[in-house]
């Protein structure tokens, strides 16, 4: 029998469903953070909103324009401010 020194496991979208995750976890954040109590008043946009931001960030990542720890940071923070939170 052949012995594997490592054996890796590609996550992202194959044996991790990251939307569906991404979906549970910013639900979670809408509600612990009352977000609809400050101006937020639809989840669907709000994620729809965040999704663009990262889409458009991750973008700007790929060009070399921004470094990976603005993308993570930026993408909340920026989402949030399109709310005027």
């Amino acid at each position: 029998m052949r012995k594997y020194k490592h054996l890796f496991f590609d996550l992202d979208r194959t044996l991790w469903d990251f939307e569906r995750n991404t979906n549970e976890v910013f639900q979670e954040m809408y509600r612990e953070y009352r977000l609809k109590n400050l101006g937020i008043i639809d989840f669907d946009y709000f994620l729809n909103t965040y999704h663009q931001i990262n889409n458009d960030l991750w973008d700007q990542y790929r060009v070399g324009s921004i470094k990976k720890e603005v993308l993570r940071e930026q993408r909340f923070a920026d989402t949030l401010l399109a709310f005027g939170v």
